[in-house]
């Protein structure tokens, strides 16, 4: 959230300056940006260096509304700099961008110039208006970022007055806390699982949860799978899929350890060989 800020200059909201020789890359995504002040550039100033380092503005999620500035209201991009703008809604559309010599803006996909309808709520001025959570309209920001969104994270907070969880497509703008969702360990998982997204296993430790990649080697049980090192699908155990499925649903394993998974793959032929002996000698 980046609200009510005021600059001489540059930048009201957010500013932005490239570096020389290597290009500089910011990605700003999920941001409220609104009511800044500037000169030039009141919600975001994006300025690059000298050629032929290039300053590149990725926004995506957000929404620009109500900045005020002499030049380029909501967004400035110049000297040499390149701003790519997705599923974001800005007052007064691609016409609210001020784009100088040099510059280039994309003007991608799912953008919208939009009243998104703000409404105060427990935490702050900036919750979106939802008919579920007792407005009488929606937001035209509900449901409208961008569907390739990772989840995680977006899924424990809230756009909502009642503070129940973002779910489904992410919605544009800032996402306040949820207290329906405990994350003490800052990895964008949760102990309560279920509408808070995957299940987090172990909420002390941030290297410990549903999007970890299992350590083979070290005894724990990173992605939270309810499989350990080499009875896990990342080390090449077996029944893993099954395995995990039943722990994502509270079930219990029916492995317990990758030893025993390839006993169990050795003992199949032997038993089918000692079956075809005996039915040979009672021929």
């Amino acid at each position: 959230m980046i609200s009510h800020n005021t600059a001489d200059l540059y930048g009201g909201g957010l500013h932005f300056r490239g570096s020389f020789p290597t290009d500089s890359m910011y990605l700003i995504t999920a941001c409220t940006v609104t009511e800044n002040i500037a000169t030039r550039g009141g919600g975001i100033y994006c300025r690059g260096y000298t050629s032929p380092s290039t300053l590149n503005c990725r926004i995506t999620n957000c929404v620009l509304w109500d900045n005020s500035a002499q030049e380029g209201g909501e967004l400035l991009i110049t000297s040499n700099s390149n701003a790519r703008v997705n599923h974001s809604d800005f007052k007064g559309g691609e016409a609210a961008v001020e784009v100088e010599l040099g510059s280039t803006l994309t003007w991608g996909d799912g953008n919208i110039d939009a009243d998104p309808k703000f409404t105060s709520g427990p935490s702050g001025v900036y919750y979106l208006g939802q008919i579920a959570a007792g407005q009488p309209e929606n937001s035209p920001c509900l449901d409208t970022g961008d569907p390739a969104t990772e989840t995680a994270g977006w899924n424990m907070k809230t756009t909502r007055t009642d503070e129940y969880p973002d779910t489904g497509i992410v919605d544009m703008g800032y996402h306040y806390p949820s207290p329906y969702c405990t994350d003490s360990d800052y990895d964008d998982y949760a102990i309560e699982g279920d509408i808070c997204g995957d299940l987090d296993c172990d909420d002390s430790n941030p290297s410990v949860h549903p999007g970890m990649t299992e350590d083979c080697t070290n005894g724990i049980d990173e992605d939270c799978d309810g499989l350990i090192d080499d009875a896990d699908s990342d080390c090449g155990g077996y029944f893993a899929p099954a395995n995990a499925e039943a722990s994502m649903h509270g079930g219990r394993s029916i492995t317990t350890s990758g030893s025993l998974n390839a006993l169990a793959l050795l003992l199949v032929p032997v038993g089918v060989v000692a079956l075809l002996r005996i039915w040979r000698r009672n021929q």
